[in-house]
């Protein structure tokens, strides 16, 4: 018994020596821009920029898993818009009257920046690659991009007193 246990005492001592490297998606939350980067580029993300807001980051970061594991899929695209910020709404062939062509979708993506401002080119040109990447590799698509605005509405009127008399004469 105690040759057997020394025999996979290795290995079971490299595994314990690797357990506090699960650690780190626990804390995604707190985790910086650089070490972000770098989990990244380890789980070969489809689609990052240094240059993104920390907030950004870490959304996405956090997709990263769930989507490699539905790739291909309607979720999947669904969860990359979310995760940059977006929201979709998407029409596959099979849900139109009467059904347009086959492997076919209309995508809506409304897409807002994380620090507030106008979404910039590049974010929608990382929205596009992050659809192309998640989808179906047969489905062809259109894009549209709605647009989130607030605002009120006013509504503006005038009055001017009129008087009027109605004459009416026989000949």
């Amino acid at each position: 018994m105690i040759a057997m246990s020394k025999a996979i005492d290795d290995e079971l001592q490299a595994i314990n020596n690797l357990i506090y490297k699960t650690e780190i998606y626990s804390v995604v939350d707190n985790l910086d821009s650089v070490v972000l980067d770098h989990l990244a580029w380890q789980w070969n993300a489809d689609t990052w920029r240094d240059s993104w807001p920390v907030s950004l980051k870490r959304s996405v970061f956090k997709s990263i898993i769930r989507t490699k594991r539905i790739k291909g899929t309607r979720a999947a695209v669904e969860d990359v818009v979310n995760s940059l910020g977006g929201e979709v709404n998407i029409t596959e062939w099979f849900e139109t009257s009467p059904p347009g062509e086959p492997y076919t979708a209309s995508i809506v993506a409304s897409i807002n920046s994380f620090d507030g401002a106008v979404p910039s080119k590049e974010m929608l040109e990382d929205t596009l690659r992050s659809i192309k990447s998640a989808k179906s590799a047969r489905t062809l698509f259109t894009f549209s991009q709605a647009a989130n605005v607030s605002g009120g509405v006013g509504i503006v009127g005038a009055c001017q007193p009129v008087s009027y008399v109605r004459l009416i004469g026989e000949c």
